[in-house]
């Protein structure tokens, strides 16, 4: 009986880090999703006021690099790789001041994240 009993309290502590662990992932990058997400899809509007969206690229790159460790518990290499690369693209694209590949990178990063996003979400569906 004592033996069942540590089995059934092992079980609750791995699904509760378990569940925790993914719900901490998900809202990461739920919270980078919407500062991608809040970057203008039009060069011009880069134009306008490029400090102000450099910051706001800058604050997406930190965010990135400050997630990026946890992730690679629990996500594949190659959908990291690939959101990588869109950030690393997206900062460097903006401080060329090529604003085109800033809208092409913007674009690869939200669907790179909703990628992401789809592989930690829980549900029956990411188990079955």
């Amino acid at each position: 009986m004592k033996s069942v009993r540590i089995a059934i309290i092992l079980l609750i502590l791995i699904l509760i880090f378990s569940l925790s662990e993914s719900f901490l992932v998900t809202a990461h990058l739920k919270r980078m999703f919407r500062s991608a997400a809040a970057l203008p899809s039009e060069p011009y509007v880069y134009e306008t006021d490029h400090e102000s969206y450099k910051e706001s690229i800058e604050a997406l790159r930190r965010l990135w690099e400050k997630g990026f460790p946890y992730l690679t518990y629990v996500s594949g290499y190659s959908a990291l790789n690939r959101a990588d690369e869109a950030v690393v693209t997206l900062c460097v694209a903006y401080d060329c001041k090529n604003y085109d590949d800033s809208i092409l990178a913007r674009a690869q990063l939200l669907d790179a994240l909703r990628r992401l996003l789809e592989l930690e979400r829980v549900s029956l569906s990411s188990v079955f």
